[in-house]
């Protein structure tokens, strides 16, 4: 993402004060992690993320034995992932006082809307939008107009039509 609004930034028709950013499910992870250190993103927009990594595998995991999440945080960390660092509450604390939106389906499986709203009431301020039906994804699908309304309105107030 770093690179993504590096290049964004130097293009001469892209004014470099107006840059918004939206990122999906482990992307609006990414997204919130990155933006939260990088001020050129001025406008953030989060479709369905949870809390934190160790959540979600904690979550997601646990059906298979109590150790099952434990395998993975330790083969993350395996792999050079440290599993605390990927924290989209802490991120999105640190995102206060830039416009945040933050988008979900009401019947998502895979990152319910309760979890989307734990990660939303961390911005009290932020704009929500769920969109009736969708699961993760397929929210144009459902509702182009909401999606539109809710995403391309977020954008253009917060950095101009």
């Amino acid at each position: 993402m770093r690179a993504a609004l590096s290049f964004l930034a130097a293009r001469r028709e892209v004014d470099p004060a107006r840059l918004g950013v939206y990122g999906f499910s482990v992307g609006a992870t990414a997204v919130a992690l990155e933006s939260a250190d990088d001020p050129r993103a001025r406008a953030v927009a989060l479709g369905p993320t949870w809390p934190s990594l160790a959540e979600e595998l904690a979550d997601k995991f646990h059906r298979w034995g109590p150790l099952s999440a434990a395998v993975l945080r330790w083969t993350f960390r395996a792999s050079g992932v440290d599993v605390a660092a990927v924290d989209a509450l802490a991120a999105v604390d640190r995102l206060a006082g830039r416009p945040l939106f933050f988008v979900t389906g009401s019947r998502d499986p895979d990152t319910p809307p309760a979890v989307m709203a734990r990660v939303a009431a961390r911005a009290p301020s932020a704009r929500w939008l769920v969109v009736e039906g969708a699961g993760h994804g397929g929210y144009a699908a459902l509702d182009a107009a909401a999606l539109d309304r809710g995403l391309g309105g977020f954008f253009d107030a917060a950095l101009g039509p």
